[in-house]
């Protein structure tokens, strides 16, 4: 992504820089806190529900809100196929890793 910054002469230009960079952080800071209200939301659903490991299809090990997937996808294509990726994302993020199961079930073939 690119920003286009014009330069301008005197007082203006340093004003518009200013306002500029204070607008960037705000906008930062704003995006920080609602990652974490999200976040807290799907934690919140996720204590409410029973997890189990399902034979064939693994277990839920990670839960993140579509914003920040597509945010990633964009920054890094392929980056949620990547283990290495996942690892340190999860690292960074520990309010995204699932809670273990309680139980392993088995599936019975009659």
């Amino acid at each position: 992504m690119e920003v286009f910054i014009p330069e301008f002469e005197g007082e203006n230009g340093s004003a518009y820089m200013d306002a500029l960079e204070r607008e960037l952080r705000l906008g930062i800071e704003q995006e920080k806190v609602n990652y974490g209200l999200r976040q807290a939301l799907i934690q919140d659903e996720l204590r409410g529900q029973q997890l189990r490991t399902r034979e064939g299809l693994g277990q839920l090990s990670m839960v993140i809100d579509a914003r920040t997937y597509f945010r990633w996808h964009m920054k890094e294509p392929g980056c949620w196929q990547d283990k290495g990726f996942v690892e340190r994302f999860k690292k960074d993020n520990p309010e995204c890793v699932a809670p273990r199961p309680e139980m392993k079930t088995t599936v019975l073939v009659g």
